[in-house]
C-alpha cells in the first residue's frame, strides 16, 4: 500500500511514538534468551531459505565485540550473493538496544543510520520494540526512514528445529518504509506486517508475511570457516 501524507504529520508522529517506546518495559518477564546466543567472539553464520524457492537464501553473520568498557554484539545480514545488506550492532547490557545501524544500497555504497529510537527485540512481555531510522536514498534527494515496531504476539509457543521441539515466542513486525524527498513536503509510504519466530538459545528461526506467501525459515549453521572459503562478497564503497 503506498500514499501520501503531510511530512509535518509525519514528523509529529515519529515525536509522539519515540516518546512512548519504552512505557511497556516491565521486568517480570525477560525474553533475552530467546535472542541469538552472543557469547560467541567467534562469528558463526544462520543460513535462512524461502521453502518455495529454496536458492533464495539469507545469511547472517554474528559475533560478539568485548573490551574493557564495553560488550556488543552485531549482526550482519547478507543476500544470496553474499552481499551484505544491513549490519547492527546491540549493546548486550543495555536491553539490546541498536547503537549503530548501517544498509547498503544496491550501487554498493554504505549508508550509515541516524537513530531516533533503538529497539528490535521486545525483551520483556508487554514491551512495543520501536526501531527508527533514517538514511540517504540513492537518490542525492531523497531520505528514507525505516519505522519497525515489534510486540510479542505470543510468548507461549514451540517450535520444532532440526528435530528437537523447543520453547518459541512469535513476535509481530509491523514496519513502515517512508520516502522523504527534499523537494516536496509530501511523503510516500508502505507499510507489511510479518511474522517472527524466536527460539530460546538460537533466537530468530523464522521470519515471513502474514499471509505466508513468503517465509524464509533457518536451514543451517555455518563456521566462519566456511564463510571466509566461499563466501566472497562484493566490495563495500564508503
Amino acid at each position: 500500500m503506498k500514499k501520501l501524507i503531510p511530512l509535518f504529520f509525519v514528523g509529529l508522529l515519529f515525536l509522539f511514538t519515540n516518546c512512548q517506546e519504552t512505557e511497556g518495559i516491565k521486568p517480570e518477564a525477560d525474553f533475552t534468551s530467546y535472542f541469538f546466543p552472543t557469547d560467541s567472539l567467534v562469528p558463526y553464520i544462520y543460513v535462512y531459505s524461502d521453502e518455495e524457492k529454496p536458492l533464495d537464501e539469507r545469511f547472517f553473520r554474528m559475533y560478539r565485540l568485548e573490551n574493557d568498557t564495553d560488550t556488543s554484539f552485531v549482526v550482519e545480514r547478507f543476500n544470496s550473493s553474499f552481499r551484505i545488506t544491513e549490519g547492527f550492532t546491540y549493546k548486550l547490557n543495555d536491553s539490546l538496544t541498536v547503537v549503530d545501524h548501517m544498509i547498503v544500497d544496491r550501487d554498493g555504497l554504505k549508508r550509515q543510520s541516524y537513530l531516533t529510537s533503538n529497539y528490535t527485540f521486545p525483551v520483556y512481555t508487554d514491551m512495543v520494540a520501536h526501531f527508527i531510522s533514517d538514511f540517504p536514498g540513492v537518490a542525492d534527494s531523497t531520505v528514507i526512514v525505516q519505522d519497525s515496531k515489534k510486540h510479542i504476539f505470543n510468548p507461549d509457543t514451540t517450535y520444532v528445529l532440526f528435530g528437537n521441539e523447543l520453547p518459541a515466542i512469535l513476535v509481530k513486525d509491523t514496519i513502515r518504509w517512508y520516502e522523504l524527498s527534499s523537494g516536496s513536503s509530501e511523503v510516500r509510504e508502505q507499510m507489511v506486517v510479518t511474522d517472527n519466530i524466536y527460539v530460546k538459545g538460537y533466537g530468530l528461526v523464522e521470519w515471513g508475511s502474514e499471509d505466508k506467501s513468503v517465509v524464509f525459515t533457518l536451514r543451517v549453521v555455518l563456521s566462519d570457516a566456511w564463510w571466509s572459503e566461499h563466501a566472497q562478497a562484493p566490495q563495500v564503497r564508503f
